[in-house]
């Protein structure tokens, strides 16, 4: 019924006028003021809220979405709300910690099965990152329940895809509280919530900034000339925190060894030029972690 008469009053009204105020409406039941409450009419008799909203929905996937339907159709027939949209998921998860309890689980679900389908740009997720949202936890819960709702409608490949397409790929660890913020924490909140894909992907993204802060580190050693020694050293200690295997590091420090150098443009000093840098760093830096078959 909603849907319908969105449809059909549209030619009468212009939403582009007070597209942000119909989305409020449409989620929180009415038009919502800085900090996430509902203004009431001055006049009693004028209704300022109504229970037919996210906010008023039953708590289950099925029955929320029908209200991503709603925003769906609506986006559908008039794509100048697709931008007010937007905004409005942003300003919501501003809002968050002025909702209830219920309320956040119903609006995440909601943001997920938006999102999952295209609906609305994963660059609204950056606002859950507010420190106010971090540091009370509320922030950590929100995603545990977008993400649930996300991987119901598909599967992991497109989270993922979207996660990086906003950024925010290598930035989920950063879900929780400065003081509880690590990868044995966060596996741990996951884990509980029946969200295993959430940490293998975590544990890959992780590993993978890991090896390039490593080589980063790597190159900035032999470009200062630092002792092989030294590298060494760092590497090995790298290697036990990070729990990495020798020949991963072998295949790493190589690409570093071949990168580091500015090779000569005449083929015939290449050859003389890759044999002075390799007699060098070659032996020395990959001979340490050359000490199995493989």
């Amino acid at each position: 019924q909603v849907s319908k008469f969105l449809d059909t009053a549209g030619s009468k009204l212009d939403y582009r006028r007070y597209g942000e105020p119909l989305l409020d409406v449409l989620i929180a039941g009415g038009i919502l003021a800085p900090g996430g409450v509902i203004v009431d009419d001055v006049d009693s008799s004028r209704p300022s809220r109504t229970d037919v909203c996210v906010f008023g929905a039953k708590l289950d996937h099925s029955s929320l979405k029908q209200y991503y339907g709603v925003l769906y159709k609506l986006i559908r027939r008039y794509k100048y709300m697709e931008k007010p949209l937007v905004e409005e998921l942003r300003k919501l998860i501003m809002f968050l910690k002025g909702f209830s309890v219920e309320e956040r689980h119903k609006l995440a679900t909601v943001v997920g099965i938006c999102l999952a389908n295209s609906l609305g740009n994963p660059g609204c997720l950056d606002a859950l990152f507010e420190e106010h949202l971090v540091k009370e936890g509320i922030a950590l819960e929100f995603a545990i329940d977008l993400f649930k709702a996300w991987l119901v409608e598909k599967d992991m490949s497109n989270l993922g895809s979207a996660l990086k397409r906003a950024g925010l790929e290598t930035k989920l660890l950063d879900l929780l509280p400065f003081n509880k913020r690590s990868l044995e924490n966060f596996e741990n909140h996951f884990k509980a919530a029946g969200l295993d894909q959430i940490v293998d992907y975590q544990r890959v993204k992780a590993s993978g900034e890991m090896r390039k802060l490593m080589q980063n580190k790597v190159r900035d050693m032999i470009k200062d000339d630092e002792p092989v020694k030294d590298i060494v050293n760092a590497l090995l200690d790298d290697m036990r925190k990070n729990n990495l295997n020798e020949h991963d590091v072998v295949v790493m420090v190589w690409n570093v060894i071949m990168s580091v150098v500015e090779w000569n443009k005449k083929e015939e000093l290449v050859a003389d030029q890759a044999l002075k840098h390799l007699r060098t760093y070659g032996p020395a830096l990959l001979a340490p972690f050359a000490t199995t078959p493989r």
